[in-house]
């Protein structure tokens, strides 16, 4: 009897509950963490490949480190997180669970360890730069990986401190993963030695927090120095490790909320607790990326030898079958041609193929371009990384508030109304027109990457011409929801019935599709025979246009058509409809009656200026403007696309109380917005 009673009870399995509250919401709390964790991934993978593909062994070791560590740190929660919130597959085993929490605390120490690391080699690089090959050579190196990999012996007695505990309660764990001190109090014994023991991976967490900025106070002491080059190299390097600091603000609630777990509602803790595991993955490769030219250069080159030697191999295969159409009579005789190996063979029809492309070329000049070049903005190359911050601001910003906006508008019946219907049209189509267009400017911006293939070129023409045009449309549709909710409110829902809407839906695709297809065609038919860089961020029809040395009548009128069709004839109906509007409400007798309606027109209003402003002025510009683009006409050209993407879903979330309301009510559901 007293040997039974000395037995330590372990549960077959721990369940993790995911987000306790949030459970219907799991399938699309599941999109963000798995797009985080391909993005993240992907990331530090480009970062290992150009770190040992570029010769940056020595200089971007311990950053090589920290790639694979955040690559391990996400792979150890994040498909376990994903079969919870996808499969409902919330047990997990107590062996695995506490193998879980090994790797877990492991991967975070030792991260921490490398970042210190890497704060003494950028103390090493600027304070002593002459000495930094004698002072970090590879024993002193090795020695700094040893003591980085000590992270397993602090972490180590805390798993047999956590296997000792006795758990004869509840075995549901509130989490996405196991964490040790989640795990803990669970038991029902004493856990007063975990919390001792766990002391120890902390201590050294702040130590190396207080040694990171110890480094960036010697750095920054190199401010007085004459040299201005060396100033801002300082600056950058601080930038980057301040950077690195953030990681540390997720991990601080892992430690302080079961303290205040009575006053942080529990998602909002558990959602902050585990923003470590895919967030500063996600980031740092990026920030490392922006601020580091090495691996800016790296990324770039890497790009384009892979593309180079694409080309190669298909123009290779394209001259060796053109080699053998050929009749047998040609310049080289039978006998050299089959003593030549394969390889003298393929240079052979290599430069047969360059000679014939010569020919062509000097005789047919309207060959239509395999590449154009994008300048990005023009006379503002230097500031090219700074000008990025605004426009990766905007990018996330659009990207984030329309898939919000369309995520509330699917899930909640409530919105399912014509105005909301259109509302969604809008955001889709801002979404589109940022992925179109961002990602290229801020490979532009970040890695140099100015090259486009003529297809790509022309691709991204439509895409932005179609949706912008779809996007007129539809606040031509929002106009006509705002005169009958306001002039004929009784006959609302038998006019926009759910068959009108989706055939006004329709007709704005339509529309948009058919005056926006031919100005690719239009386009390659050109003859481009003088330069190919085009003095803008993106592919637009006229910039494309004014690069050929061919008459372009036929294209400026067509495009000048479409111009006045879509905006003056939309800007028209907009404003006839605004116009009843007005006449409508100034017959209301009440007051109150009179602001309401207002204040239903005052999104749509303001998403109409941030639209058909920078549009109208762009399209002028274009049109009447100078051969050569400026850099307030490139960058106001920038604003077309980059301000109604990123305003509109902030515009509507203000001003539109269901939309507050719903949000309100996923962020925090045990209480009521007071407004």
């Amino acid at each position: 009897m007293t040997h039974t009673n000395l037995i330590i009870l372990h549960p077959a399995v721990f369940v993790l509950l995911g987000i306790p509250g949030l459970e219907e919401y799991h399938k699309w709390l599941s999109v963000p963490l798995c797009l985080m964790c391909i993005t993240a991934g992907l990331e530090n993978s480009i970062l290992i490949m150009v770190i040992t593909g570029c010769n940056l062994h020595e200089s971007m070791y311990f950053l090589s480190m920290l790639a694979i560590t955040d690559i391990l740190l996400s792979a150890t929660t994040v498909p376990k997180t994903l079969a919870i919130f996808w499969l409902h597959a919330h047990d997990i085993a107590f062996n695995a669970c506490v193998t879980q929490v090994f790797f877990v605390h492991v991967l975070f120490v030792g991260e921490s360890a490398i970042l210190l690391a890497m704060a003494f080699d950028c103390f090493v690089v600027i304070c002593a730069p002459l000495h930094y090959t004698t002072v970090l050579a590879w024993p002193v190196v090795g020695r700094i990986t040893v003591a980085i990999a000590t992270s397993f012996c602090i972490i180590f007695p805390v798993i047999f401190l956590l296997k000792r505990l006795l758990f004869c309660q509840t075995n549901i764990v509130p989490q996405f993963y196991c964490e040790h001190i989640g795990v803990a109090l669970l038991a029902c014994a004493d856990v007063t030695a975990n919390l001792f023991g766990f002391s120890g991976p902390i201590v050294r967490v702040i130590l190396d927090v207080i040694l990171i900025a110890v480094s960036c106070s010697l750095i920054l002491a190199v401010f007085h120095m004459p040299s201005q080059d060396t100033r801002h190299k300082a600056l950058g390097i601080c930038g980057s490790l301040l950077c690195d600091l953030i990681f540390y603000v997720p991990s601080v609630f892992t430690v302080l909320i079961h303290r205040f777990e009575c006053i942080i509602p529990q998602h909002v803790y558990i959602l902050l607790a585990n923003c470590y595991v895919v967030v500063p993955p996600m980031l740092k490769p990026i920030v490392y990326g922006v601020k580091t030219k090495q691996i800016r250069e790296g990324v770039a080159h890497r790009f384009f030898e892979i593309k180079r030697r694409r080309l190669e191999r298909k123009e290779r295969g394209t001259t060796v079958g053109k080699r053998q159409d050929r009749s047998v009579s040609t310049r080289v005789p039978h006998e050299y041609f089959f003593s030549m190996s394969r390889y003298q063979i393929s240079q052979w029809h290599f430069a047969l193929l360059n000679e014939m492309l010569t020919t062509v070329l000097a005789n047919n000049s309207h060959l239509f371009p395999h590449t154009f070049f994008l300048a990005g903005i023009p006379g503002m190359t230097a500031a090219h990384i700074w000008i990025s911050l605004p426009f990766c601001f905007m990018f996330f910003l659009a990207v984030t508030g329309n898939s919000v906006m369309l995520f509330l508008i699917w899930t909640e019946r409530s919105l399912h109304q014509p105005m909301f219907f259109f509302l969604a049209m809008l955001s889709f189509v801002d979404l589109i027109l940022s992925l179109s267009t961002l990602p290229k400017m801020l490979a532009i911006f970040w890695f140099g990457a100015t090259a486009i293939s003529s297809h790509s070129c022309l691709s991204q023409m439509f895409f932005i011409h179609a949706f912008s045009a779809m996007e007129s449309g539809v606040l031509v549709a929002m106009a006509l929801d705002r005169f009958v909710a306001i002039c004929n409110p009784l006959r609302y829902a038998t006019i926009l019935t759910p068959v009108v809407v989706t055939k006004i839906g329709g007709l704005v695709v339509l529309r948009g599709v058919v005056l926006t297809i031919s100005f690719p065609s239009l386009a390659h038919r050109l003859p481009y025979c003088g330069s190919h860089t085009i003095a803008y961020t993106y592919c637009e029809h006229m910039a494309v246009v004014k690069l050929a040395c061919g008459t372009t009548t036929v294209d400026n009128l067509y495009a000048f058509a479409v111009a006045i069709f879509l905006g003056v004839g939309d800007v028209a109906f907009i404003a006839y409809s605004y116009g009843q509007i007005v006449r409508t409400v100034i017959h209301f007798s009440s007051p109150e009656t009179r602001a309401k309606a207002g204040s239903t027109c005052t999104a749509h209003v303001c998403v109409i200026l941030f639209f058909y402003g920078p549009g109208f002025l762009s399209v002028i510009m274009q049109r009447f403007g100078p051969p050569t683009a400026s850099a307030a006409k490139v960058i106001l050209a920038n604003l077309y696309l980059l301000f109604p993407p990123a305003l509109d879903p902030i515009v509507y979330g203000i001003k539109t109380k269901q939309l507050r309301e719903q949000l309100f009510k996923i962020i925090n559901p045990t209480r009521i917005d007071p407004t």
